[in-house]
């Protein structure tokens, strides 16, 4: 291989501060105003990108790459997010409450802990497991130590 296009010598050789500095304005100027986090995460794989192209073959144009990785990544990202928000977007009148009734008050269906307890013998009970005794015990006094006791 030539020294030229060795990709450990071209590695060392390119601004990687620079081109990372590139890559997140440019990410930054395709998608405005974006989180931090999410930011850093179209930079870290446009850089992987750039890294790999590196590796592969010699690059004549780093800070032209930088700037096509980075508006890649970017473009990716937000296809991403298109399909995330898609997926996963609220129901339509999921949370509306229907007409003439009042909301339900986050205690109307009585205190979690004793729905717990029914649940759980309710399952021995009908399943006619071998812990429905102990199961009973620990709910009537709710303390293990008096149940192995």
């Amino acid at each position: 291989m030539a020294p030229e296009t060795d990709p450990a010598r071209l590695d060392a050789s390119l601004p990687w501060d620079e081109l990372r500095a590139l890559a997140a304005e440019r990410a930054r100027a395709r998608l405005g105003t974006v989180p931090r986090d999410d930011l850093e995460d179209i930079v870290q794989l446009a850089m992987v990108r750039l890294l790999r192209a590196s590796r592969r073959t010699g690059i004549a144009n780093p800070h032209g790459l930088a700037n096509v990785a980075a508006d890649r990544a970017a473009r990716d990202w937000l296809r991403a997010q298109r399909r995330w928000r898609a997926r996963f977007r609220p129901l339509e009148g999921a949370g509306d409450v229907p007409a003439g009734r009042d909301p339900s008050p986050p205690d109307a269906l009585g205190d979690p802990l004793e729905r717990v307890r029914f649940t759980v013998l309710e399952f021995f009970h009908r399943s006619s497991g071998p812990c429905a005794g102990l199961a009973a015990s620990f709910f009537a006094s709710r303390d293990w130590a008096a149940v192995a006791g």
